[in-house]
């Protein structure tokens, strides 16, 4: 059974879907860098910080984290975890 995480600055929880506060600043991060490429792609200016926006987006579920299960070779399991990001 995972451990019990402590809240969040404001006592706000953690996303569903997000594991921890590690798997929470990774996410956020990527989801930063395509929403900043996104922009510059665009021409249009960020509304706010993009690393705020990133994390506004996951909390709301606009920008979801996917797990991939892991594959199976002979008796062996694969220990590949991939994370992946789609958002609108």
């Amino acid at each position: 059974m995972p451990e019990e995480t402590k809240p969040l600055r404001g006592g706000r929880k953690l996303p569903e879907g997000i594991r921890s506060k590690y798997e929470l600043v990774v996410a956020a991060a990527k989801e930063a860098e395509r929403l900043n490429d996104l922009y510059r792609h665009r021409g249009d200016a960020l509304p706010e910080k993009v690393t705020m926006l990133a994390l506004k987006r996951i909390e709301k579920g606009l920008s979801k984290v996917v797990y991939e299960e892991p594959e199976r070779q002979g008796d062996e399991q694969q220990r590949k975890e991939t994370t992946f990001f789609f958002g609108s």
